[in-house]
């Protein structure tokens, strides 16, 4: 079962309209792939499949399963959103990464072994126009 929906994608990361040409089974075939991918990072630390998976987890999964399904349907060069939705699926995957080596933790997991790490920050992008700036900062509430 995939820890999102076809609904959850456009919720989460993109637009129904940017995935014109990408038929439903298409989108929720990766879908249920990018799920086992967050598996096969999160099976050293707790039970999977993610039986309550939250918001946090589905909008990482959701921007790796954007990105992928704009690149099976093709992604326009000049188009800047392509490097935004590229960026996206990058910071997914080093999430992810993060969720294996206990730096982060994802809501509705249980660790089955080991603690959340203490690598804090946030990413925040700043959109102005058609530019985006990624900044990584510290966090000061210590979350």
């Amino acid at each position: 079962m995939a820890y999102l929906t076809t609904d959850e994608l456009n919720t989460y990361s993109i637009a129904g309209q940017r995935l014109t040409g990408v038929s439903i089974p298409q989108q929720m075939a990766v879908l249920e792939a990018v799920s086992r991918l967050a598996d096969s990072y999160l099976r050293s630390r707790t039970t999977v499949p993610i039986t309550t998976p939250d918001v946090d987890l589905k909008m990482q999964l959701a921007h790796i399963a954007a990105w992928r399904l704009l690149s099976l349907r093709g992604v326009n060069p000049a188009d800047k959103g392509g490097e935004v939705m590229e960026k996206l699926h990058d910071d997914a995957i080093e999430w992810l990464q993060g969720a294996s080596e206990s730096d982060v933790t994802p809501g509705g997991v249980e660790v089955s072994s080991g603690t959340a790490g203490s690598r804090q920050y946030v990413v925040v992008a700043r959109v102005d126009e058609c530019n985006v700036t990624w900044i990584e900062a510290p966090t000061l509430r210590g979350w």
